[in-house]
């Protein structure tokens, strides 16, 4: 009897947890990874040496690639949110600049110790996530 109620109170746990899982913290991962390939996007658009002498316009009519399917994002999720500002800065997206997150990367001899996308990634993990699934979203995104 005690093993049958221990099987139902650890199946019930991970019952309730993977349905946690489904409709709050996978909606939550698929917002961070939308931002993530707005960074791609950013990096494939710096390439373009028509668009980098605009940059700063050509960003501002920029918006998240959120698909086509928009019910795996949370609830309120605003599907017409632009680019991040860091992606604005030009000095930041420069791996060569003088100041700013490329100056501190072009000086370390053992690479950056944090890229643009893992700072911004940090700060979309923990204003929409819960600290549960906050080390989560590390493990799985480049």
């Amino acid at each position: 009897m005690t093993r049958i109620l221990l099987m139902l109170v650890m199946f019930g746990g991970f019952a309730g947890y993977f349905l946690y899982d489904w409709k709050i913290g996978y909606p939550k991962k698929n917002y961070v990874i939308a931002h993530y390939r707005a960074f791609l996007a950013a990096g494939q658009a710096e390439t373009d040496p028509e668009v980098w002498k605009d940059w700063e316009n050509y960003v501002k009519d920029q918006t998240i690639p959120f698909g086509d399917d928009l019910t795996i994002y949370p609830e309120g999720t605003d599907f017409e949110e632009k680019w991040p500002d860091i992606l604005a800065d030009k000095e930041a997206m420069n791996k060569r600049a003088t100041r700013g997150f490329g100056k501190s990367i072009a000086e370390r001899k053992d690479g950056p110790k944090m890229s643009i996308w893992k700072r911004v990634q940090s700060q979309l993990i923990r204003s929409r996530s819960s600290s549960m699934h906050r080390w989560y979203a590390f493990v799985w995104l480049p």
